[in-house]
């Protein structure tokens, strides 16, 4: 079984919290990535007063972990979610549908 982490997870594994890190080891080689979580990441590194030490680490995570672009497919299938949401009057980001969007992987709560 595979796994996409969003940056929740990402930035509790980066700032050591040890649930993340336990499951970060015991699902390495299965753990992907979205290219819209990559964004929120670089953000969060590269804001004013971020720690050099922050990119550093988030480069360093990344080499181990699966990166996936948005394509064609993820941008439909997050369209289609985005627009059953709306007609249930829930509004959801475009961003979290984004990283909702690849049927391909489970979701999980860590």
């Amino acid at each position: 079984m595979s796994f996409l982490v969003d940056s929740d997870v990402c930035s509790a594994h980066l700032k050591g919290e040890r649930r993340a890190n336990t499951r970060f080891l015991q699902y390495t080689g299965r753990l992907h990535i979205s290219a819209v979580t990559v964004s929120e990441l670089f953000t969060w590194a590269t804001r004013a007063g971020a720690p050099p030490a922050r990119l550093a680490a988030i480069q360093d995570m990344l080499v181990a972990i699966s990166f996936h672009p948005v394509d064609y497919e993820i941008a439909q299938r997050s369209g289609e979610l985005r627009a059953v949401l709306l007609d249930r009057g829930l509004p959801m980001a475009t961003t979290d549908l984004l990283i909702a969007a690849p049927p391909k992987f489970t979701a999980s709560r860590w």
